[in-house]
């Protein structure tokens, strides 16, 4: 079954009923972190589409063994979402930066980490973005 969105947008893996892990969890590394938005390959083509997946409001920690080790995990039940059109993303990008002043991004390798994207940074994706299509 494909993963449920909203209004084209994913919804927490915790209103779907998986546990929200606590910050012991995290700690005692019981957890994994979910790219709502998976995956990597798909997203990955495009600049815009790697910054939406990485976004850190997209990518949540969840337990192992709901999240993809072991049977009838997230990943055993739902199949990726449809990727969003690439308006929404950068509607979505855009929101963020203006309400924090940097785009937050999980690094992908290093899911503890966070980077910064600068709205100078981010109003360059998108200028080579249009300048391609």
């Amino acid at each position: 079954m494909k993963y449920p969105t909203r209004n084209g947008l994913i919804i927490s893996p915790y209103e779907l009923e998986y546990t929200e892990p606590t910050q012991a969890d995290i700690e005692r590394k019981r957890t994994t972190m979910h790219h709502g938005w998976w995956t990597a390959r798909d997203f990955g083509r495009t600049a815009i589409g790697a910054t939406f997946r990485a976004l850190k409001t997209n990518v949540y920690p969840m337990l192992r063994n709901e999240h993809n080790q072991g049977t009838d995990t997230l990943h055993d039940k739902y199949s990726p979402p449809p990727m969003p059109h690439v308006g929404l993303m950068v509607d979505v990008l855009d929101e963020y930066l203006a309400l924090h002043g940097v785009i937050d991004l999980v690094r992908e390798k290093s899911t503890s980490e966070i980077r910064e994207m600068s709205a100078d940074q981010w109003n360059q994706t998108r200028l080579n973005y249009r300048s391609v299509q």
